[in-house]
Formats: C-alpha cells, structure tokens, sequence
C-alpha cells in the first residue's frame, strides 16, 4: 500500500501531467452515465409504445364485443317483435272469425258502432230516467196506496 503523503508528493510533481488524464476520465464516465440515461429513457420509450398498443387492441377488442353485443340485442329484439306481431295477428284473426259467428256478433261490434249504441243509449237514458226517476221516487216516497 502506498502511503497517502507519498500519493500526495506524486500528485504535486505531476499534476500537469495528471490533470487532463483526470479530465478525460471525468468525461468518459459523463459520457457512459448519459449513455446509459438515453438507453433507459429509450426503454421506457418503447414499453410506452407496447402499452399504447395493448390499450389500443383492447380497446379494439371490446369495440368489437360491443358491436356482437349489439347485434345480438338487435337480433334478440326482432325476434320478441316478431313474436308479438303474430300474437297479434293471431288475435285479430281469432277476433274476426268469432265476429262471424251469431254469438260474436253482438258482442263484436266495431268502434264506430259501439260509439252510435252509447249515444243512442245516453238519449234514452236520459229521457227515460227522468220519467222512471220521478215516478220510482213517488212510489218509494209515499208509501203503499191506502
């Protein structure tokens, strides 16, 4: 081991020597410390970039499933529409062929029909009640005939 007075009595009888050596050993290590910066930053660079892309084909992805969801729902829609409209048609026939019958008749009758009967039946009500009224009122009010 060299003793530390002795390094010291060589720096100082060579520090003209030993100074641009220093220099360029402080440059070098600058040098490889930026160089590894630069390689870090370039990874973080490029696992950026793959997740960009991950995110991007997930979100391709659930775009995708969104797209088949809705298809399906659609799909599914159509058909209970489908389902309803023969019901219906169902029912309407049912209806019609037992408005054909006598017993359907009377109690199928169309709107315009059914409006004319109650207009029909609130004249008479009307009439009429005010003479069943006035009379059923008198035969209640007064007692049984003495």
């Amino acid at each position: 081991m060299i003793p530390f007075g002795a390094a010291l009595d060589f720096i100082r009888g060579n520090w003209r020597t030993l100074l641009p050596i220093a220099a360029i050993g402080v440059l070098i290590v600058w040098l490889l410390l930026a160089k590894a910066d630069a390689r870090h930053w370039q990874l973080v660079a490029a696992n950026k970039d793959t997740q960009i892309e991950a995110t991007k084909r997930a979100g391709a992805e659930q775009s995708a499933a969104a797209e088949k969801d809705r298809a399906a729902a659609i799909e599914r829609m159509a058909e209970r529409i489908g389902t309803i409209e023969r019901i219906t048609q169902s029912s309407k026939e049912t209806v019609r062929e037992y408005a054909q019958t006598d017993a359907g008749r009377a109690q199928c009758l169309d709107a315009a029909r059914v409006r004319g009967i109650d207009k029909t039946d609130s004249a008479l009500g009307s009439a009429s009640s005010a003479d069943q009224g006035d009379g059923a009122m008198s035969d209640t009010a007064n007692g049984p005939a003495s």
